[in-house]
């Protein structure tokens, strides 16, 4: 299985959904995968290195031919693949060297990632007409959704052009932010805080520092504390229904 993250928009939400849902879509199925970022700067997935989920970088170079060898040499690779490609020149380069290899149809899913505003959808929009043309399957991902149940406020020019289009959503939420300070996924951390007793732990250093007049510390730790706890109905609100419509998509 191979699945392209892919939006011509810098700042989409495409190393999120790339780590966050499609890293742990594999990892929660017992499945082998590696997430490889086609990037020449960023490595964000560096920085989740208590993480199960296998990462790599691949350098793209600086001109199509440069991005069509290593597509190949990537391409090679066995197992459950997760490309998240760069933006602005990055996405373009990709994109050419996949028409020019037609290495597209080994491509089982693209997913092109929207963080919201009229802009961000453009990019998400020019990003899509250029994929049709490889005849594979498509998702979006709408990311930072303030709320659910006004997605279709928030995100109204996607559904006005694609009122029955398959998507995945991604709301705004501090387990995001925890997720990154202890450098693995919402998904691992979910598992661990019900398999463990980590939020006795927290609740009985808690007590202690309350105890010795350390408040700030103490309501500090209470904050991860509550994090830790949503981010099992994260896990099951959030995450799951991803998972669904990707098995969907992806016909499993």
């Amino acid at each position: 299985m191979k699945i392209m993250v892919i939006n011509t928009k810098g700042g989409a939400s495409k190393s999120t959904f790339a780590f966050q849902v499609l890293g742990t879509y594999f990892l929660q199925k017992a499945e082998d995968g590696e997430l490889i970022e086609l990037d020449d700067e960023n490595k964000d997935s560096n920085i989740f290195e208590e993480s199960e989920i296998k990462t790599s970088t691949a350098l793209v170079g600086q001109n199509r031919d440069d991005v069509s060898q290593t597509l190949k040499e990537v391409f090679e690779k066995e197992g459950n693949l997760i490309f998240d490609i760069g933006g602005n020149k990055t996405t373009t380069l990709v994109l050419e060297a996949l028409q020019r290899t037609r290495l597209y149809h080994l491509v089982d899913l693209f997913l092109i990632p929207m963080s919201g505003g009229s802009q961000d959808y453009i990019n998400a929009k020019r990003t899509y007409e250029i994929l049709e043309k490889f005849n594979k399957p498509i998702l979006f991902g709408l990311s930072r959704v303030r709320r659910i149940d006004r997605i279709r406020i928030q995100y109204q020019e996607f559904f006005r052009d694609f009122p029955k289009y398959p998507y995945m959503v991604l709301i705004d939420h501090d387990a995001i932010d925890l997720s990154r300070k202890l450098k693995k996924s919402v998904f691992e951390i979910s598992k661990e805080t019900i398999a463990g007793d980590n939020i006795k732990q927290l609740d009985k250093i808690i007590g202690e520092k309350m105890s010795a007049g350390e408040r700030e510390e103490a309501y500090d730790l209470v904050n991860v504390q509550n994090i830790l706890e949503d981010s099992i109905e994260y896990e099951k609100n959030i995450l799951q229904p991803c998972y669904k419509q990707l098995d969907e998509v992806l016909g499993k």
